[in-house]
């Protein structure tokens, strides 16, 4: 299992960061309308394969969408959505990649802020090409986590679950 701080853990900790400020933002909007932003960005970024020890230099798209809605009767129900496409990386052995990211989180509250729900779902995988495994068995890394939170609304946390898995496949 690797530490929190681990290079393979960063888009963990960009989604929860992003989950909590949209609640945020979106808890302060009081208009009774639908709001979607939606964007599709080049990055690239570096990333610590852990079953290979392997630094993978990545570029790809980071497609975007951050949804807001409040119904009339004040419940706020706001998305966001991030995956990456055609995403490919380089190690420095000259191994490539497929780098797939997909990860949506969902905040539900009253317009108060109290009861809220929020649930955050993320898969990412560094995909090693043109291996069969004979110089490197399991040298893919497979990452999936869960995280769910109710707040009641006298605003204690009722539900807090947080599930991760990784594996070298």
């Amino acid at each position: 299992m690797m530490s929190p701080s681990s290079p393979a853990l960063r888009p963990r900790t960009v989604l929860f960061l992003t989950v909590v400020a949209t609640a945020l933002i979106f808890a302060s909007v009081a208009e009774s309308a639908t709001a979607v932003l939606e964007k599709h960005e080049p990055f690239s970024d570096s990333f610590l394969n852990p079953c290979t020890g392997e630094l993978i230099m990545a570029a790809g798209f980071m497609h975007l969408k951050i949804t807001l809605n409040v119904s009339r009767s004040g419940v706020i129900l706001s998305g966001l959505e991030v995956n990456f496409q055609n995403t490919k990386g380089v190690a420095l052995s000259g191994a490539t990649y497929i780098v797939p990211l997909e990860s949506a989180a969902h905040v539900v509250e009253a317009s108060d802020g109290m009861p809220m729900n929020v649930t955050a779902e993320e898969m990412h995988q560094f995909i090693r090409q043109n291996a069969d495994g004979t110089l490197l068995p399991d040298d893919n890394f497979f990452s999936h986590s869960l995280i769910h939170m109710t707040i009641n609304a006298n605003g204690v946390l009722t539900v807090d679950r947080m599930e991760f898995r990784e594996e070298c496949r």
